[in-house]
């Protein structure tokens, strides 16, 4: 009897080992840390992806490399899961859970992150999203990290840059999500803060599985005409609240001249965007409307210089801020196990110990320093436009910043010739 009780209780401690433990090896050997990573497969969501899905790789390297050298006892190894919708993304949460995983890079999209919320406190995960920004996940202690700002400062952003553009009309073309929906609703509340100098239209919207533009376009034709009735085409911007559709889009409004008449914009969902430089009709419409985008501006450095010449070796490009936000995502973890390891006994240990670690860490992103929310807390927005080069292809290049407001509440904009 006292064998099989032996047998037994051995059993329950197993079954009940707590999955936010690391897997051990034998004594003496390293201990192997798991990190999911949930990445975007949908058409309209390439680019970003195979940006992340490449710096992700690079951080596992390199992170790992800096382990053995510094004789870490842990070792980090990234499971991949690819994702095209809500359903898909709890899923893929439920699978990397069960086989241990506590922290979770991604999702970048708000939508997914909103249906995987609840299982941050009930499968004792951490999400630390490289890109959400709706401001309707500014929660505290939700076991959620976004290190990106929300859409508040990116719509103040986007203010400022129309005001000092002399824009008095914005005119949102929106795909349907809960992204374009809340920076909708931060545009109109910063503007009416701002004493309502730009007006925000009503948005002209569309399914994500839209793919013949026309009918589209043409309302937003006629809404251009009707505002131009009182307003010169110079005062309207089109701000396109779109994915990797928005090349598409582009193509297809070639054909209407009155929607090259007026200027365009993007928010960070479709900056450097490579599907818009890769379509010579795209590209040419881009150029012409001076097509400029907001993205969390990442500054380039004699730090950071030989990280971005090796991922641009790789991708050929420019990475997205997002894909260097995952790159130091996974740097925080690494660097938060060196530092704080004999103590990360349970979930939230973890928890806190990373918001600590972000607390403090500079990375090729920046500071990372969280608000009350876990959201990124300084903002540093980029402005990026399209040019032609001198051999008739098309490249993104920097056409500014925008700095959001400091300790000492200063904030400033500038602009290149």
């Amino acid at each position: 009897m006292n064998n099989l009780f032996k047998s037994l209780l051995l059993i329950g401690i197993l079954l009940f080992v707590p999955p936010f433990l690391p897997a051990q090896g034998k004594k003496g050997q390293e201990t192997e840390v798991k990190l999911g990573a949930l990445l975007l497969s949908d058409a309209d969501s390439f680019s970003t992806s195979e940006s992340c899905r490449v710096l992700l790789r690079m951080a596992e390297k390199d992170v790992n490399e800096y382990a053995e050298k510094s004789g870490m006892k842990q070792r980090f190894r990234i499971l991949e899961e690819n994702v095209a919708s809500p359903d898909e993304a709890v899923k893929a949460v439920e699978r990397l859970a069960a086989k241990g995983v506590t922290f979770v890079v991604g999702p970048a999209n708000s939508g997914e992150l909103t249906a995987i919320k609840h299982m941050a406190l009930e499968r004792n995960v951490i999400f630390v999203s490289q890109a959400s920004t709706s401001v309707t996940l500014a929660i505290p202690d939700d076991g959620i990290f976004r290190l990106v700002p929300n859409n508040r400062s990116q719509a103040d952003a986007i203010l400022k840059y129309c005001e000092n553009k002399r824009f008095k009309v914005i005119l949102p073309i929106c795909r349907t999500s809960v992204y374009s929906e809340d920076l909708l609703n931060e545009l109109r509340s910063c503007s009416s803060g701002m004493g309502n100098l730009v007006r925000i239209e009503e948005p002209v919207t569309y399914p994500g599985s839209m793919s013949d533009f026309s009918s589209l376009l043409l309302a937003v034709k006629n809404k251009i005409a009707k505002l131009s009735e009182h307003n010169s085409l110079d005062d309207i911007i089109i701000l396109t609240v779109s994915y990797d559709e928005v090349s598409i889009m582009m193509e297809q409004a070639h054909a209407y001249p009155l929607l090259a008449a007026v200027s365009w914009f993007g928010p960070d969902s479709v900056a450097l965007c490579s599907c818009v430089v890769r379509s010579s009709v795209a590209s040419a419409f881009a150029e012409k409307v001076n097509f400029t985008c907001s993205a969390f501006g990442v500054e380039r450095n004699v730090y950071n210089e030989a990280f971005f010449k090796r991922a641009e070796a790789i991708l050929k490009r420019t990475p997205e801020a997002d894909a260097v936000i995952a790159y130091d995502i996974v740097w925080i973890i690494a660097r938060m196990y060196e530092s704080k390891g004999a103590s990360l006994c349970d979930y939230r240990s973890l928890k806190n110990a990373f918001g600590e670690t972000a607390e403090t860490y500079s990375g090729i992103s920046g500071w990372t320093k969280l608000d009350e929310n876990g959201d990124r807390k300084y903002s540093f927005y980029d402005f990026w436009s399209i040019r032609k080069l001198a051999k008739g292809t098309y490249e993104w290049y920097c056409s500014g910043h925008y700095k959001g407001a400091d300790t000492n509440k200063r904030s400033f904009l500038m602009f290149y010739q």
